[in-house]
């Protein structure tokens, strides 16, 4: 189960997109595992609110609403065509925390400094546009709830 699934995804492209060279040459089984990927990222953040039916197999829908909302779906298609054109997460972490890389005799330098790294790519999402659609269904750390009670 995906928040996009190929028809989905191809739309979006079709409608939102200039450039889809990187989508449009996947095959229709590559383009599932990529929108099986988006989905995954999407799943390992923590959301405002509850699923509205606790036995449901995604995060979304929440709350109630019994669609999972357009910009959680977007979302999903931003990620996947991150995927489908060759971000690495891995990599990304990698050359963001490296300060000097040498050939000749073969150097490398590394600070580790989480604030080097994008937030997004810190929850494990490759792109910024997905990452803002993202937002406004996340939990912010440091938020504190308040409830009365009587």
């Amino acid at each position: 189960m995906t928040y996009a699934d190929v028809a989905y995804i191809d739309s979006y492209m079709s409608a939102n997109r200039l450039v889809t060279d990187a989508w449009d040459v996947l095959t229709n089984a590559q383009k599932q595992v990529a929108s099986q990927m988006a989905t995954s990222a999407i799943e390992n953040l923590n959301f405002v609110g509850v699923k509205t039916d606790p036995n449901q197999e995604l995060q979304f829908p929440r709350g109630g609403d019994v669609d999972i909302p357009v910009a959680i779906k977007n979302a999903c298609c931003e990620i996947a065509y991150s995927f489908a054109d060759g971000v690495d997460l891995d990599f990304e972490y990698d050359n963001l925390r490296m300060t000097s890389q040498g050939f000749a005799n073969v150097r490398s330098a590394y600070k580790v400094a989480s604030d080097l790294l994008p937030e997004h790519h810190l929850n494990g999402i490759p792109s910024i546009i997905a990452w803002r659609l993202l937002l406004p269904y996340i939990v912010q750390v440091g938020a504190i709830r308040i409830e009365r009670t009587s």
